[in-house]
């Protein structure tokens, strides 16, 4: 996305996202497509790949993002390695 400003729930709402794979490492803003608007979008979160997890993605914070990933069903997977971002 080139601007920036412009907030990524309004984005969501102004396209399709259901042949998208949405990855990060830890955010949880890639559930919304999913959690927010009923989207099909894919999400790979990559946490596990990590060696040394930052001390702020440990505790909670990772609860309560493992508690939001409880409403994505099988759109979302966890990532062991990056062999896992790839569908099967």
């Amino acid at each position: 996305n080139i601007n920036t400003s412009i907030p990524w729930e309004l984005i969501i709402l102004n396209n399709d996202f259901s042949d998208k794979v949405l990855i990060t490492i830890a955010s949880s803003s890639v559930l919304n497509p999913i959690i927010l608007f009923g989207e099909k979008a894919k999400v790979r979160i990559m946490y596990k790949c990590l060696n040394n997890k930052p001390n702020i993605l440990k505790g909670d914070l990772w609860e309560c993002i493992c508690n939001r990933m409880k409403y994505c069903g099988d759109n979302l997977k966890i990532c062991r390695n990056i062999n896992d971002v790839v569908e099967k």
